[in-house]
């Protein structure tokens, strides 16, 4: 029995020393001399600065970097992504345009390994100087102690299913630190959720995202987005959001297109003839659809706001069928002749957009009619 555990012993001592014994797996490890660079403060007339980020491969295997990612289009990193063997070094340099940055400089770049660990986060920092001090030529727009570059962001046309991006450039005029604890956003404008500290005589910019696919609509649209500052005057500040949103045919092809609705207007323009102040009237406007696929009516506006659909459901006409949009409006207050402009959003990629004259004369009740 002695023998038998002496003999168990003495293996499970050799496993042990051969466990012991057993490699390592090789793996590059990126080490940094230093992950954060200050620019300190930069001119933005002087342009584009750039730096360069060094490391070492520390690790045992080769090293290499398959992707660098940054936060901000205005930064440009420069890589290779050859193999950096063990004890070697490589270089990853970053160029910073200042170019409409005036204000704190926040970048990061994220690089990722095929290391440990996998993915490093670099760091910019410092402040953008506008050119020759112009801060009233570069933030002309004032509210409260806030300065802006726009009040009102315009994307103009974006293409319906897809996102645009602007920035809006703040600069806090006062002594004191001004803090944005947050920024309400309509359904379809968005900004980051954080705190923007405005630093005294110092500027940010806030990057807002228009998503369309949130107002579920086509042409032209409106939003409102609030700033909530601690700013003594005019707390709140507004910033206006216009688009116009557009269909996209660009993927049809020509043997598609020709499958398409096709919209056409039975009548130009719509006489009314003679109103009372204030009459409401109801009319509709005929259309035919000669083409091979439904024709949907997706959207009708007005350049009055009196004119409103007498069917909330906007009509859909058959291939080959006729059609009709049944309105509601309410005339002028005015006397006098009147002309007001209907436009009609169609899925006819020939017709996306129609205008349609509505033509009509107002009469006083009493005094016109007896004349």
């Amino acid at each position: 029995m002695k023998k038998t555990c002496c003999i168990l012993l003495a293996f499970l001592c050799s496993f042990a020393a051969f466990a012991q014994k057993k490699p390592a797996a090789k793996v590059g490890i990126p080490t940094f001399q230093t992950t954060v660079h200050n620019f300190g403060s930069i001119k933005e007339a002087n342009g584009k600065v750039s730096h360069v980020f060094r490391y070492t491969n520390t690790g045992t295997a080769p090293l290499r970097i398959n992707d660098v990612f940054a936060s901000c289009g205005c930064t440009s990193p420069e890589f290779s992504t050859e193999a950096i063997a063990p004890n070697a070094s490589g270089l990853i340099t970053v160029v910073f345009d200042p170019t409409n940055r005036v204000g704190k400089i926040n970048k990061t770049i994220t690089v990722f390994f095929n290391g440990n660990p996998g993915q490093v986060v670099l760091y910019l920092t410092g402040e953008v100087l506008p050119v020759n001090s112009g801060i009233y030529e570069l933030f002309p727009k004032v509210q409260g102690n806030m300065r802006f570059t726009n009040t009102t962001i315009d994307f103009k046309k974006v293409t319906e299913g897809k996102i645009d991006t602007q920035y809006v450039g703040l600069y806090n005029t006062t002594g004191r630190k001004v803090i944005i604890r947050n920024v309400v956003s309509g359904k379809g404008v968005q900004a980051p959720k954080r705190l923007y500290y405005i630093q005294p005589d110092g500027g940010d910019n806030v990057l807002f995202t228009f998503n369309n696919s949130a107002f579920q609509t086509i042409g032209p649209v409106v939003d409102t987005l609030k700033l909530l500052t601690d700013d003594d005057s005019i707390p709140t500040k507004t910033i206006l959001i216009k688009a116009d949103i557009v269909q996209n045919f660009d993927t049809l092809t020509p043997d598609e297109r020709l499958k398409t609705a096709k919209c056409v207007l039975l009548t130009d323009t719509v006489q009314l003839g003679e109103l009372y102040v204030n009459e409401s009237v109801y009319f509709s406007i005929p259309l035919q659809n000669k083409g091979k696929t439904p024709l949907r009516i997706r959207r009708v506006m007005n350049n009055c706001n009196c004119i409103e659909l007498a069917d909330t459901a906007l009509p859909t006409v058959a291939k080959g069928k006729k059609g009709a949009i049944k309105l509601k409006m309410k005339a002028s207050e005015f006397r006098g002749s009147a002309v007001h402009v209907l436009y009609v959003y169609t899925n006819d990629p020939d017709r996306p957009y129609i205008s349609i004259p509505i033509v009509y004369n107002v009469v006083l009740p009493g005094y016109d009619k007896l004349k």
